[in-house]
């Protein structure tokens, strides 16, 4: 057997980690609209009546002796991250799944702890070692897995997957509510009449998800797992709405606005993610959680969204969202590539089309020739074409680029260093003239400036100002500023 994977439950974890015994009549609650609320509730206070989303109140009007303890979700986080490390001993391949489960592939362990049984009892006893209480199951699909440890089925047996899955209820199927209701509809009451179905019947009605889902069922092989170096843990970002969210719109509004925030940092990393992971807090006290992934790493804010949209298309929530936390997955370092504008190779839209849909969507003002002029202030340094709106351009704007560039160079640097470099530099008549290489002095020849800037001259105490000049060395034309009599090295000329 080559890919086998564990699941691992630990479905008290909350209440665990507290340090109080799952016998105890025990409630975490946390504040909602100003409101103390119940969130997580043990076995023993559900033959109460108290449920997730009662008010603290209501639970102590129905048992008098609960023991209400306020939710810490910041440190019941990092606690999970905690035993997701500890997890790593048994191998590179180990992944958090909801609040509640670990998957591992657990495939190359067989001979050390010998065989499936040895490594579910080396598992349990080590997690209960912790203080917890385990549900382990093995199989060859890790979803498979998850279905037999959450129902409460024997960790390993011989038998095939598919059979161990066959007399299920599909209500073990952790599949939408409202894919469930269609194959009961249809006479599925078990996994097993799932099973049964038709291939293509399936795939044709339900997609895509419905194919996958036949496939673990049937007891399809789960595919190995391949290492990835991730660039470092990534917090994500997390929202708390004010009121209670029923709209998927507005859902994506604010995802969107979590994944431009993410890019940011991304972009500061040069990673990008593999995958997207969002995790909804809803009132009734559950917490779902939903993966995007695409067929290579990217930190496009637009093409992230896209996918979102797309997962989100039915804008159907099973209950109000009340808070949302967006984590990168798999931050992988990639090559970043900065298209010029004269390089239309690249572009798969012609010049005439591309003005003509914009045109149409934004209006005929919008499309305008401009032609630069000398000016000081960089947003002066062109202006409108008389007659121009409205006009189809005259003549190929990259050309026009391009020829500008020849006659004006730019003021500013096309290339910027991430910090920008303190150097050396020897000066005559207030211009440099040399730059203090690694070994020796290299000749610089001035080309522009200096150039005068200065920042926030608005305020009491004056703010800064900077001196930047623009010189040509056997490597290029650098960028460099002067600041309080020291010298920087900011970027490069293309």
């Amino acid at each position: 057997m080559s890919v086998l994977y564990a699941y691992v439950r630990l479905p008290d974890f909350p209440l665990e980690r507290c340090g109080y015994s799952t016998e105890e009549h025990l409630a975490l609650w946390e504040v909602r609209h100003q409101i103390s609320k119940v969130t997580v509730v043990c076995d023993a206070l559900r033959a109460y009546g108290i449920q997730p989303g009662m008010s603290t109140g209501e639970a102590r009007a129905l048992c008098h002796d609960v023991i209400l303890v306020p939710r810490q979700v910041d440190d019941e986080r990092e606690d999970r991250r905690e035993l997701t490390r500890t997890l790593h001993r048994w191998g590179d391949r180990v992944r958090q799944d909801g609040d509640e489960g670990w998957i591992l592939e657990v495939g190359g362990l067989m001979a050390l702890y010998g065989g499936p049984e040895g490594i579910a009892d080396h598992l349990r006893a080590q997690l209960s070692s912790l203080g917890h209480r385990v549900q382990v199951a093995l199989a060859e699909h890790p979803m498979a897995a998850r279905i037999l440890a959450v129902t409460g089925e024997p960790a390993w047996s011989e038998r095939a997957a598919a059979d161990r899955l066959a007399p299920l209820p599909l209500e073990a199927l952790p599949a939408p509510e409202h894919w469930i209701d269609q194959l009961i509809a249809v006479g599925c009451r078990t996994l097993g009449d799932l099973a049964a179905l038709d291939p293509a019947s399936v795939a044709g009605r339900h997609g895509p998800a419905g194919r996958w889902w036949h496939q673990v069922v049937r007891g399809a092989p789960g595919e190995p797992w391949t290492a990835t170096e991730d660039v470092q843990e990534h917090p994500g970002v997390a929202y708390t709405f004010d009121d209670e969210v029923h709209d998927a719109s507005v859902l994506l509004a604010r995802l969107q606005a979590m994944i431009e925030a993410c890019s940011e940092g991304w972009a500061h990393e040069e990673a990008a993610p593999e995958a997207l992971r969002l995790e909804l807090r809803l009132a009734n006290g559950e917490i779902l959680t939903k993966v995007v992934r695409r067929h290579q790493p990217s930190r496009s804010p637009g093409a992230w969204m896209q996918l979102w949209r797309a997962a989100l298309s039915d804008g159907r929530l099973p209950a109000p969202v009340l808070r949302v936390h967006l984590w990168p997955v798999g931050l992988q370092r990639v090559q970043s590539e900065q298209l010029r504008c004269g390089e239309r190779r690249k572009v798969h839209e012609e010049v005439d089309q591309l003005v003509e849909r914009l045109r149409l969507a934004l209006g005929q003002q919008t499309c305008v020739q401009v032609q630069a002029k000398e000016a000081w202030m960089p947003e002066q340094r062109w202006s409108e074409e008389p007659g121009s709106q409205g006009r189809a351009p005259r003549r190929d704007p990259v050309q026009a680029q391009e020829g500008w560039r020849a006659r004006h160079a730019p003021s500013a640097p096309s290339r910027l260093r991430r910090r920008p470099r303190p150097v050396q530099v020897r000066l005559e008549d207030g211009r440099p003239v040399a730059i203090r290489g690694p070994r020796s002095w290299a000749p610089v020849q001035p080309q522009e400036g200096p150039i005068h800037l200065r920042h926030g001259w608005w305020t009491p105490g004056g703010g800064e100002e900077r001196c930047y000049h623009r010189v040509g060395s056997h490597r290029g034309d650098l960028s460099l500023y002067e600041r309080q009599g020291l010298w920087f090295h900011q970027g490069w000329f293309d």
